[in-house]
């Protein structure tokens, strides 16, 4: 389904736009939406901008037992799209004098004289804006991170301490990590430099001047209007998101109408009173090579074929999220799914004619791979675990019965799972070791402690050695220098890892040797656990 918007530009203005090529890449975008969606339910709202004025398409309906079609004014939860829009909030707090990007976040959320302002100086409004302020993904207090509403309980009180927490040994301004908690603390920040709420700030001083009539923040305790739609992850429905102190991180929800008013504005197609504070957030502050852009006041922005490609992307539990313009072309294109597999990035790079960024050139050396390698467990269930390994200078990431992914550095102790809509974190101790490792995918934080090594003493290890026949195959176990090795018939040597007298474990596969004892406590099989399957090996 297809419908035109058109936006009526004076003659003069229309004349000294360029010629450019301003029609979608894709020749049937109808078709590319349908064939995105799939078979699954919920639905997608594209709408295309350009300088003639708007085209929306849309595909799908509510739910398989709610037959209203989506539609250019259907509300989608747009996730981490908000972060724009926060980012917008500083902007214009700068240009009307109420902060500066480089004021302190303690400075407008904590009293002067508050002995942790010195502690917390370094971590500046700029610097959350342009996720280098070294803070993590997700606080340390967010106890409901696996909760189907992660946000809906965290408050103002626990993001504050949570700030006192981190803050002070936040490595700010060394490298880009992208931060949730960050965003949060951004919002927070600025509104207090309004003197007034986030969600009354960012209605008075961002969306209210945009003209964006149909985009509001979905908080924790409040109604959506009957024009949202239900959100789905594949077939299954999922759980609608709200929030209270993390808002500024991804409350919003919106229309393909009410985003593509937005894209005009950035481009210049409509006149707003945020002209001048968006064009500060699209300035280019810092690189963010491990993804292949730059970033702006949240915008990321990147060169295909000499234009730039200025994008912000979001996603929920439910929902998929992509918005993106280019100012040369005077193109922008936004794409709302409401099921949380559609691939929304990359249907609208396609629509722009563009290809995602890629991370800079580079291979990541063995040495600093070496800490991130080993086995992990999760914290609510035990016999599901991961594994990292290293090879062809990468780190793959395997769940227990799934592949092995390979893993794209984001940033120190960040890495992006290719292929897959997950990202990978990894948690260190105090002395600077990695203790846990974090998966982050459809808005939910999964902890993953790291398998503790124990080193067993030459003797136990010796009892292990030998041949054990595993089918058609022979597993030769080998103790050598107080470490045990295993291989199989025709394959490499791989040493195994102690966590228990007779469990262990190896960090190039995510696989599991458990040896079996006999009532006088000689070894008489080995069981191989891998890929969700138990395999006996009788000792020869």
């Amino acid at each position: 389904m297809k419908t035109r918007s058109k936006l009526l530009l004076p003659s003069l203005a229309l004349g000294l736009l360029p010629a450019l090529e301003a029609a979608p890449a894709v020749a049937d975008p109808a078709a590319a939406l349908k064939a995105a969606l799939g078979s699954q339910p919920g639905g997608i709202a594209v709408a295309w901008v350009e300088p003639d004025g708007v085209v929306f398409h849309q595909a799908g309906q509510f739910a398989p037992d709610d037959s209203r079609p989506v539609t250019a004014d259907t509300l989608f939860e747009i996730g981490s799209v908000t972060k724009v829009y926060t980012s917008l909030l500083l902007a214009e707090g700068e240009l009307q004098g109420k902060v500066r990007r480089d004021d302190p976040a303690a400075k407008h959320l904590f009293p002067a004289d508050d002995p942790v302002q010195e502690a917390l100086r370094g971590i500046t409004l700029l610097s959350l804006s342009t996720h280098s302020s070294g803070l993590p993904r997700l606080p340390g207090n967010h106890i409901e991170a696996n909760s189907p509403h992660p946000y809906a309980e965290y408050g103002d009180d626990r993001l504050h301490a949570a700030l006192r927490l981190h803050g002070p040994a936040a490595p700010a301004g060394r490298a880009t990590a992208y931060s949730n908690f960050g965003a949060a603390l951004l919002g927070a920040a600025v509104a207090r430099a309004w003197g007034e709420n986030y969600g009354a700030a960012l209605r008075q001083r961002v969306l209210a001047p945009l003209g964006l009539e149909h985009t509001l923040l979905n908080l924790t305790g409040t109604t959506l209007p009957a024009d949202a739609a239900p959100g789905f992850a594949r077939a299954q429905a999922a759980p609608r998101w709200t929030f209270r102190a993390m808002a500024p991180a991804g409350a919003l929800v919106s229309t393909a109408r009410d985003q593509a008013l937005f894209l005009q504005a950035c481009l210049g197609l409509r006149e707003t009173p945020l002209r001048a504070a968006i064009d500060e957030s699209i300035k280019p502050l810092r690189d963010m090579e491990a993804i292949g852009t730059k970033i702006g006041l949240a915008w990321l922005i990147m060169q295909a074929d000499g234009r730039r490609v200025i994008f912000h992307n979001g996603g929920t539990a439910g929902f998929r999220a992509f918005v993106a313009f280019s100012p040369e072309r005077k193109t922008g294109v936004v794409v709302l799914a409401s099921n949380s597999a559609v691939n929304t990035d990359k249907l609208g790079f396609e629509l722009l004619g563009a290809k995602p960024p890629a991370p800079a050139a580079g291979t990541l050396a063995r040495t600093d791979a070496e800490p991130f390698l080993g086995s992990y467990t999760h914290d609510h269930a035990p016999a599901v675990s991961m594994v990292v390994t290293f090879r062809r200078g990468s780190l793959f990431v395997q769940l227990t019965a799934q592949p092995a992914l390979r893993l794209e550095a984001q940033g120190k102790d960040h890495f992006r799972v290719v292929d897959v809509l997950a990202e990978i974190s990894f948690e260190r101790a105090d002395d600077g070791t990695v203790a846990a490792l974090i998966l982050h995918q459809s808005g939910i934080a999964q902890r993953f402690g790291r398998t503790k090594e124990i080193a067993l003493p030459p003797g136990e290890l010796g009892e292990l050695a030998g041949e054990y026949a595993l089918g058609p195959v022979t597993v030769t176990m080998s103790a050598e220098g107080g470490r045990l090795f295993t291989q199989l018939t025709g394959q490499p040597r791989f040493e195994a890892f102690a966590r228990d007298r007779d469990v262990f474990f190896l960090k190039v596969v995510n696989a599991e040797l458990h040896f079996q004892r006999d009532a006088a406590g000689k070894v008489t099989a080995l069981v191989l656990r891998q890929n969700g399957r138990d395999q006996t090996a009788a000792r020869k």
